[in-house]
């Protein structure tokens, strides 16, 4: 019976013979079998050297974890579900990190989903955000101010572009709620505004309205619900709002549905 220990030196080399690490693998197989490998052939290679730092893209890593890219955008990417255009990467005191916004930074973002929806009367509405559940998720703690802007349409079921014989311009009611969206808890809503716009039927009116959310948490959401509350008027129930990407009473309705989104700060 055989016993005892035994050490082997080696190298470990995949897909090349060339090997100028502890592990080495030629993912393209294209390094020269001796000698030198040139900065293009070492573009596709991983690399460990002898002291544990890791090479992407280059056999001469200076970091624990080094990587190499002639490409912009193209040598790190991070898709967990926090990510979005003009994010910046934020972490926490163990050194886990994540996609995120800051105070300051500018804003971010969300256009509306491509679609149709009508807001009748009296029934509350999610804003189509572009997103997830159409809620917004929220990556760090802190407090968030919202803005948005959408093109409605007023309608009134049964009348004609042709019908002149009913008055058009009506003045509405029209409520906003932001909502907070927090795992084993009932939604909360944080603010709420009502407005009175004045809207003409079968043409387009811009409404804005501000929502801020204090003491919001990660992994917390935010979403956006509306409520149109018609008027006054005998006619009110026949009232009701509606965004439409592919509107057939406008021949604007693609420029104005994009037009739609909401951008949101961190205070």
């Amino acid at each position: 019976m055989l016993s005892g220990m035994f050490y082997i030196k080696a190298q470990v080399g995949i897909n090349t013979q060339n090997t100028q690490g502890v592990f080495h693998m030629d993912a393209a197989g294209d390094n020269a079998v001796s000698g030198t490998i040139t900065a293009a052939q070492s573009t596709n290679d991983i690399l460990i050297d002898n002291t544990g730092n890791v090479g992407i893209g280059t056999l001469n890593p200076t970091a624990r974890l080094h990587l190499k890219s002639s490409v912009a955008g193209e040598a790190f990417r991070l898709a967990d579900g926090t990510q979005g255009e003009n994010k910046i990467l934020l972490g926490d005191a163990d050194g886990n990190v994540w996609w995120g916004i800051t105070k300051g930074m500018g804003g971010y973002i969300l256009n509306l989903a491509q679609g149709t929806y009508t807001f009748s009367n009296g029934t509350a509405l999610i804003f189509p955000l572009n997103s997830t559940g159409n809620a917004i998720a929220i990556s760090n703690d802190a407090s968030y101010a919202f803005m948005l802007r959408c093109n409605l349409m007023l309608m009134k079921t049964g009348m004609l572009q042709t019908d002149n014989s009913t008055q058009r311009s009506r003045q509405v009611n029209v409520r906003y709620e932001l909502v907070r969206s927090r795992t084993g808890v009932a939604d909360v809503v944080c603010q709420t505004v009502d407005t009175k716009p004045f809207m003409q039927i079968f043409d387009y009116t811009t409404l804005y309205v501000s929502l801020i959310a204090t003491n919001i948490l990660k992994n917390d959401s935010l979403y956006i619900r509306i409520t149109f509350l018609g008027n006054a008027d005998a006619d009110s129930s026949a009232l009701y709002m509606l965004l439409d990407y592919n509107n057939p009473y406008s021949s604007y309705n693609t420029e104005a549905f994009n037009m739609g989104s909401v951008i949101f700060y961190q205070l």
